[in-house]
């Protein structure tokens, strides 16, 4: 397929330019005396308690054709894939007592959360629900032919093909265990063409489209993943503070890595913790950097957009990464279909 040939090259070379903005030469870069954040145990506290997310099995209810859903094991593959990118992101996912589980999601489906209820029931902050909206497998007969080389001139013989599309569209619902509401949705969405050579008729039942439907899910919830993580990105905190030798510029390290899958030039955005009574929460935005080269896997070196950003960073400060996909990942995922 020429269209796919020419966007991996076109990314290839985008990474080529590209991926040079966020990196920095470590020694360039001398350490500047950095102002405490007003709360200065802030960070310390928020990170020390993990988020807690229960996810709710995949819902397929009332959605054809049930017997390529279930083949395909559909539930299983899409539960998995968010308990996986959530785990990255740093979640601790309950995977406990299966009856008080099952309680908590009932109870939330009520918009009743029960993590302050007396009975000891566990804790957790999220429960995480998603659902099929629809799901559709077209096929079409492609008679074999014969076709000149262009680069040859010669004849060739093309086989018999059968041409499957599967349409998949779904939805996440994030539900909020402290305001009891549903405080985000997104959309799974994916359509795709999918070939196989052929002897006989084409048929919408056969093991190449099982294997196809959960490749086409799996694309699905991909595609979501980087909102999913950024939602729900682990809040790290600033601790020191950097600046280029001759240049203007300035660099701070954040208390986040590879651990995280962190990549290079994600952006970081930067805020000022406040406290009300027993509660955490942000002011406002103090600005934004990249992520650069220098990372390990606890720390990484945000470059800042501007000074004016540098002289508002304090020590203790919240730090969010926006998660995205790499230029590695989207390669990946294009060569895979």
């Amino acid at each position: 397929m020429p269209y796919r040939f020419f966007l991996i090259l076109f990314i290839t070379i985008s990474m080529q330019y590209g991926c040079t903005t966020a990196r920095i030469t470590f020694y360039d870069y001398l350490p500047v005396e950095i102002q405490d954040s007003q709360l200065p145990t802030f960070s310390e506290q928020y990170l020390r308690r993990n988020t807690t997310v229960i996810v709710a099995p995949f819902n397929t209810n009332g959605i054809q054709p049930a017997n390529i859903i279930s083949k395909s094991n559909l539930p299983t593959a899409i539960t998995g894939s968010l308990e996986k990118y959530l785990s990255q992101a740093g979640v601790q996912i309950y995977d406990g007592d299966e009856r008080q589980k099952k309680i908590l999601i009932d109870a939330a489906k009520k918009y009743e959360f029960l993590s302050d209820n007396p009975s000891g029931l566990i804790t957790a902050d999220y429960v995480i629900f998603s659902r099929l909206n629809s799901f559709d497998i077209f096929s079409e007969y492609i008679k074999s032919y014969q076709k000149k080389s262009f680069f040859t001139g010669k004849m060739h013989q093309y086989p018999a093909q059968c041409k499957y599309t599967i349409h998949f569209a779904g939805t996440i619902r994030i539900y909020d265990g402290i305001s009891r509401t549903i405080v985000k949705s997104l959309e799974m969405r994916e359509e795709e063409s999918y070939y196989i050579d052929t002897k006989e008729n084409c048929s919408n039942s056969s093991d190449f489209v099982v294997s196809m439907t959960r490749k086409n899910a799996e694309a699905a919830i991909n595609k979501a993943r980087t909102d999913i993580q950024y939602f729900f990105s682990p809040h790290a905190y600033v601790i020191e503070k950097r600046k280029h030798k001759i240049d203007n510029k300035y660099i701070v390290s954040i208390t986040c890595g590879k651990r995280r899958l962190f990549t290079t030039n994600a952006t970081v955005s930067f805020y000022k913790p406040i406290q009300k009574s027993d509660k955490f929460m942000y002011e406002k935005k103090t600005g934004t950097g990249q992520l650069t080269n220098q990372m390990d896997d606890e720390i990484s070196w945000v470059l800042l957009d501007d000074p004016e950003t540098a002289s508002h960073i304090c020590k203790g400060d919240i730090a969010k990464v926006k998660y995205h996909q790499s230029y590695i990942q989207t390669i990946k995922r294009q060569l895979s279909r």
